[in-house]
């Protein structure tokens, strides 16, 4: 079965803290996941217009998360819209993270968004995922790189 995409309710949460634990791991294996916190940030966003939190669901349940946010730009009027996490569960079909990130991209037209960022966090071949984002008109804009600092040590 292909899944469904949709966007979150609160009865969605638990899911979206698993599924967003195991995007961190995966991407900033060096950043500590907390669940409260992550429930502080992300569920105010469930009925909040400048956020889109989308989940995708299959037979067996939730197996695909996208979280963005819209905000204006810090140099002027413009406004940027920037995806937090996608996450896709491995059993997911169907090239489920595009179908994910073409409905961030219609969410962010549809509201006004001058400028769209994504970014291939996965691990998985950049000029293949690039090449298969550019079809929803996007170009690449540079490269991320990332140095892992000081280990977290303590309590939140």
């Amino acid at each position: 079965m292909r899944p469904s995409i949709r966007e979150a309710h609160a009865g969605d949460l638990p899911a979206i803290l698993d599924m967003a634990e195991i995007a961190l791991k995966e991407i900033h294996p060096a950043l500590p996941f907390h669940r409260e916190a992550a429930w502080d940030a992300i569920e105010p966003g469930i009925d909040e217009p400048s956020m889109l939190i989308l989940v995708a669901e299959d037979s067996e349940g939730l197996c695909g998360l996208l979280i963005a946010y819209a905000e204006y730009s810090w140099f002027g009027p413009g406004l940027v819209a920037s995806d937090w996490v996608t996450y896709v569960s491995p059993r997911a079909k169907g090239w489920l993270w595009y179908r994910l990130l073409e409905t961030y991209t219609r969410w962010a037209e549809s509201i006004g968004i001058n400028v769209i960022n994504t970014a291939n966090l996965s691990g998985k071949d950049d000029a293949r995922a690039v090449h298969a984002i550019g079809r929803l008109g996007y170009q690449k804009a540079g490269s991320m790189v990332r140095k892992i600092g000081k280990p977290y040590q303590g309590d939140f």
